[in-house]
């Protein structure tokens, strides 16, 4: 299991130099993905029951959306390449998907998920923070890649270690969450990135609407993240309040390839151009004078534009039904289920609502924390199934025949 939390530990370490060695065919990062597929191959045989691995709805149409992605991309003729194909990275989260539904079937299990999750964004921050010290005058992305998409990651797990630090049971759980949480808004105010602002607020707001102490939630957050914002030179606020030149650039470059997308969207509506197509056909469909290719820079447009809009529809449906079963599992658990379901399910919803917001200014698509957060989606009822069975068998018999045991969740 500890490869499994090590794999959650590098995922916003997207240009990492060591995990990203090539030995032979493969990163060292894919050799560790294949550390845990083999051991959720062997976790199998020692679980008391199957995985319910198509028992929700988003699990279905993440099937449909992978077989329609990877028919759509041998049948456009994509030049294949062991290194570069976004079919082989499409390959990389059916795999994690059957490692997550496989492997994290216990409370200690998911709570060790989320923690890992937390310490990924703890750990990636801490080189943020010696970027920007080194040029405290540039946007820092170092190992985590560019400031943008770690934003986003830390818009999917900021939430979770809020949650934790308010709600664990656990000192040194609270003490570690509270010391992730302050590194990595330090490190995303640190990143200035406009669009990963408006993601994040928009998953803070959606957490304090749906908390019961909304106005205590409110001023720590307020506390954490206003005065960074203000003081620092190079915040995303200020980026906002105040565009220079090249924030202004960057306004035209994103606007230039939407209106590309659109163009590929509208002359290839049901196939699309062909996955991973966007950045090398993009100046076919330009405007004249656009002297630049580029990725869409919009989740929804590059995924409509590369696999046409019927694949795109089966895209948002997923996301649909995620969003309904975090919702549902919410409730559920808020009433009679286990104290740490209803915070990871609070958690990710609240980071997934902010993410789908900030991927209107990225292409996230590929993106492994929001892929990790759609598959925990899956596994979460599985608990509340579990829980029901449980009080169903007690309830057939006396409950002094039943040898009770206390849960420990650490929450």
């Amino acid at each position: 299991m500890i490869f499994f939390y090590l794999l959650i530990t590098q995922m916003p370490l997207d240009q990492d130099v060591t995990w990203g060695t090539y030995l032979g065919a493969a990163t060292l990062i894919k050799y560790l993905g294949m550390l845990c597929v083999f051991y959720a191959v062997l976790h199998l045989a020692t679980r008391r029951s199957p995985p319910r691995y198509l028992t929700t709805v988003q699990a279905r149409i993440f099937f449909v959306y992978l077989l329609s992605t990877s028919v759509l991309y041998w049948s456009m003729g994509s030049q294949f390449s062991i290194r570069t194909s976004p079919f082989l990275t499409y390959l990389s989260m059916a795999f994690l998907f059957f490692v997550v539904l496989s492997v994290v079937d216990t409370l200690q299990r998911l709570r060790w998920t989320l923690l890992a999750a937390v310490a990924a964004m703890g750990w990636a921050s801490q080189f943020m923070v010696r970027a920007w010290i080194r040029h405290p005058m540039w946007r820092p992305g170092g190992a985590t890649g560019d400031a943008n998409y770690f934003a986003l990651d830390a818009c999917l797990v900021l939430p979770v270690a809020f949650l934790l630090v308010w709600q664990s049971r656990l000192r040194w759980e609270r003490m570690f969450a509270f010391g992730c949480l302050v590194i990595t808004i330090l490190a995303t105010i640190l990143g200035a990135s406009r669009g990963g602002l408006i993601a994040v607020s928009v998953a803070s707001v959606w957490l304090i609407l749906h908390s019961p102490r909304r106005l205590r939630n409110l001023v720590v957050l307020v506390i954490l993240i206003i005065p960074p914002l203000l003081l620092l030179p190079m915040s995303p606020l200020r980026r906002l309040m105040h565009p220079q030149a090249s924030d202004v650039t960057g306004q035209v470059d994103r606007y230039a390839s939407w209106k590309a997308g659109l163009r590929m969207i509208k002359r290839h509506p049901l196939t699309g151009i062909g996955l991973g197509e966007f950045k090398p056909q993009m100046l076919a469909y330009a405007d004249p004078g656009v002297g630049f290719s580029s990725i869409a820079h919009n989740t929804y447009i590059e995924v409509a534009a590369e696999t046409g809009l019927p694949n795109f529809i089966v895209f948002l449906t997923m996301l649909f039904f995620t969003y309904r079963s975090l919702s549902q599992v919410r409730r559920r658990a808020s009433d009679s289920g286990p104290p740490l379901v209803y915070l990871a399910a609070t958690g990710i919803q609240a980071g997934f609502v902010g993410f789908l917001v900030g991927a209107f200014f990225l292409s996230a698509e590929y993106m492994k924390l929001f892929w990790l957060s759609i598959f925990l989606s899956m596994v979460l009822p599985s608990f509340l199934s579990a829980r029901a069975d449980e009080r169903r068998k007690q309830s057939e018999y006396p409950v002094t025949l039943i040898e009770t045991v206390p849960e420990s969740t650490g929450l």
